[in-house]
């Protein structure tokens, strides 16, 4: 795994240290995962109160563990790098800060402090925030974790709320302290399942998506984008329900309630339960899959996402455009890559002065032209179309240029690359063709063009 920080390469992390074990312990992606287990250990009392009672000891232990980590990773680090090169970077500066301002942890684990020395109370929950505060680095630094940045931040808020507000009463208006610790319980909880939405959003982003795209996709890019949306749903139904548990309420009373006003909230999103609903019918129907291009409601693009009330699609001209499901079950819908080859239609207006064995070696040459060329399927069609009446003889070369696969990337970097380049290298050739044999192309007069007007 690469490590998570970009600011440096990570060799340069690591200075003079040449020990591969040592390195391990200092990588970026290690002091991630303890810092991780610790925030977690640290709000195991909150999300739990009865865990305390029953691993508080435990508790207490991993917590000094992991301190005891980062002050030897702080030195590790130190003495690796020289103090020069290791305060060059703002990140490890801030981290030296945390550090040593986290100490006294070590030192409230042999020493009881008493209520009344309340500034070296305060130093203490000040010393346990900055460890969660450390975590503002990862994702502001970091283009991997840039997902998790809001509910890290509201992590810190919230730790910053309990650590110098809730655990010090006396702060709050009177009659406010209940109040204000079960908004605190209940906002804890949801944080929680907010973060592990977030968690599977980055595991879909990097793992699953990669794999629902392309012409020999291993994934249905349709069915993963509906169980990314029902995950969300899901961690946020489980959260509110339990962060309600959390403060002491029953939740299955206040749902509902939540039911009955629900109803006439209903009336109003009508529109967003037609395109839930309308989106359980692409899910099941399946017309058409991530990456593939649609043409719907005059929009033609590529699919970007399929989601539960809207389909994100790409146009070739770069801009997204967000139409509702209930679109798909109104309007009418052309899969473009469910065709199994690119259908093409070359127009040649021959001259109507020439003779007929010319029109005829004129079809062979593109029958000819149509056999060799190897972009093609084998059936193609020459259709001599009109006899003069615009002084011109009509005939259509109709080719069937084969789909795009991965294999023709040397070639043709894309479907639309293959699509445009193919016809137009089969123009050329029929023009050098014609003008080997002979034969002209029909030359309009200008003032048909123009309308009978002369041009200037």
């Amino acid at each position: 795994m690469d490590s998570v920080i970009e600011e440096v390469p990570p060799d340069a992390h690591f200075g003079r240290l040449k020990s591969g074990t040592l390195r391990f312990l200092i990588a970026e992606s290690t002091i991630l995962v303890v810092l991780i287990l610790n925030t977690v250990v640290f709000l195991s009392a909150t999300l739990n109160p009865e865990a305390m009672a029953r691993f508080g000891h435990w508790v207490t232990h991993i917590d000094m563990a992991c301190v005891l980590y980062f002050v030897f990773e702080a030195a590790l680090k130190l003495w690796a790098l020289g103090r020069k090169r290791y305060f060059a970077s703002r990140w490890n500066t801030f981290d030296f800060f945390i550090v040593v301002a986290s100490l006294p942890v070590l030192l409230a684990a042999f020493v009881d402090l008493p209520e009344h020395m309340m500034a070296a109370v305060l130093t203490l929950r000040f010393a346990r925030f900055l460890r969660v505060l450390r975590m503002v680095r990862y994702v502001h630094a970091s283009r991997a974790l840039v997902m998790l940045r809001g509910p890290i931040f509201s992590l810190v808020a919230l730790v910053a709320y309990k650590s110098f507000i809730l655990d010090t009463p006396e702060m709050l208006p009177q009659g406010a302290e209940k109040w204000s610790v079960n908004a605190y319980q209940f906002l804890i909880v949801m944080l929680a399942f907010w973060l592990l939405s977030r968690l599977y959003g980055m595991f879909d982003t990097v793992v699953v998506r990669p794999k629902t795209l392309g012409v020999d996709a291993k994934l249905d890019g349709l069915l993963m984008s509906f169980v990314r949306t029902l995950v969300g749903l899901a961690c946020l139904m489980t959260g509110f329900i339990l962060g309600l548990k959390n403060m002491g309420q029953d939740p299955w009373t206040i749902l509902a309630g939540i039911g009955i006003g629900g109803m006439a909230v209903a009336f109003a999103a009508q529109d967003t339960i037609a395109n839930i609903i309308s989106g359980v019918f692409l899910f099941l129907q399946r017309p058409f899959k991530i990456g593939e291009r649609i043409t719907i409601a005059g929009i033609t693009g590529k699919v970007v996402s399929i989601g539960l009330r809207s389909v994100s699609v790409q146009p070739p001209s770069g801009e997204l455009a967000i139409i509702p499901n209930k679109n798909f079950t109104g309007n009418a819908l052309f899969n473009i890559d469910a065709r199994t080859a690119y259908h093409n239609r070359i127009t040649l207006p021959i001259d109507a002065a020439t003779p007929a064995d010319k029109i005829e070696e004129a079809i062979a040459i593109l029958y000819d032209i149509g056999k060799s060329a190897g972009d093609l399927l084998v059936y193609h069609f020459v259709n001599f179309d009109r006899i003069p009446g615009d002084g011109s003889f009509i005939v259509d070369f109709v080719i069937l240029v084969k789909k795009w696969s991965p294999d023709d990337m040397p070639k043709y970097p894309d479907d639309g690359s293959k699509m445009n380049s193919v016809p137009t290298a089969i123009k050329i050739e029929v023009v050098r063709r014609f003008a080997a044999a002979g034969i002209a192309f029909h030359r309009f007069d200008a003032m048909v063009l123009t309308g009978g007007v002369k041009p200037a």
